[in-house]
């Protein structure tokens, strides 16, 4: 094995996806020896959507941000993950998949690589990293990512034993309903809150974190107040979701992630019923004990 290895990593997406594509770098610098992690964040130059977060709480030595990494394989990386994503559309990843294990051997790691075909040696000193990596099976262990999050900031607002936090998330955003991603309804918010209510007996408050609190009302019961969340920068809600005791999601890898990092033993975290336009959640890789899914666990 070759210790002088570096895995690069190419960020994408909010902070959500930005989590999924670090860990995954970091379990890559585990199981490849490597010596240090550069992320790349030249996507948001032209890509205005969402902004580079995970680099104001990633104070890692070995973790290298920059805006302008310089590199012809990591550019032919880039280039050829956009093409593998093209073919994956027209073809429904038909005749595609048995490429990946070849390809990660001469260091391109793309989304959809499975665990158990990773290589255990790479030609080259580098490791191209570039996808999305929404894979509970690429995670070994949460506390480096963890870490990162600390939650002392809301000790105060979550501390009372007599009251039940219960995160819920509600995603509204116009880049996302253009895209044509399903939207939770509210019959999806009111049989989970009838779910939770029904599994906890205890009193609880119901916290709101969305990206449009006005227009979120809409989709959930008029009989029940909520704390707005919304205020706080992408950070801190993700910190302050990870104090909840239980989850009520969106398909947003954003809440997955703030139910992942919570810190409640017994949570109850509600999935709705696809994750994307063309996956129900059963077929997708992030179910964790305590997870249930909207119909097919109710």
């Amino acid at each position: 094995m070759n210790n002088n290895k570096t895995i690069v990593v190419g960020l994408m997406g909010g902070l959500g996806n930005q989590l999924f594509q670090l860990q995954f770098a970091i379990e890559m610098k585990k199981k490849y020896g490597a010596t240090s992690i550069i992320v790349d964040t030249s996507y948001y130059n032209n890509y205005k959507i969402r902004s580079v977060e995970i680099d104001k709480i990633c104070n890692n030595e070995n973790i290298i941000f920059t805006n302008d990494y310089k590199d012809f394989k990591y550019f032919l990386s880039y280039k050829l993950f956009f093409l593998i994503q093209g073919v994956y559309r027209h073809f429904r990843k038909k005749g595609i998949n048995f490429l990946l294990p070849y390809i990660s051997k001469f260091g391109f790691f793309y989304t959809d690589t499975e665990v158990d075909r990773l290589p255990n040696n790479v030609i080259g000193n580098k490791i191209y990293c570039w996808g999305y990596f929404q894979d509970v099976n690429y995670i070994t262990d949460l506390e480096e990512i963890r870490n990162y999050f600390s939650t002392e900031d809301f000790k105060k607002d979550i501390s009372s034993r007599e009251v039940i936090k219960i995160a819920i998330s509600v995603r509204c955003g116009d880049d996302y309903i253009s895209k044509g991603y399903p939207i939770c309804d509210k019959e999806y918010y009111m049989h989970s809150i009838q779910f939770i209510e029904k599994k906890c007996k205890c009193k609880k408050q119901y916290i709101l974190f969305t990206d449009d609190y006005e227009k979120a009302k809409c989709y959930l019961p008029e009989n029940i107040s909520y704390i707005n969340a919304s205020n706080y920068n992408p950070i801190d809600q993700l910190k302050y979701m990870a104090k909840c005791h239980s989850y009520i999601l969106s398909n947003s890898s954003f809440a997955w992630w703030g139910a992942v990092l919570g810190e409640y033993n017994q949570k109850i975290v509600i999935l709705p019923e696809y994750w994307d336009m063309a996956h129900k959640t059963n077929s997708v890789k992030l179910i964790m004990d305590g997870f249930y899914i909207y119909k097919e666990d109710f």
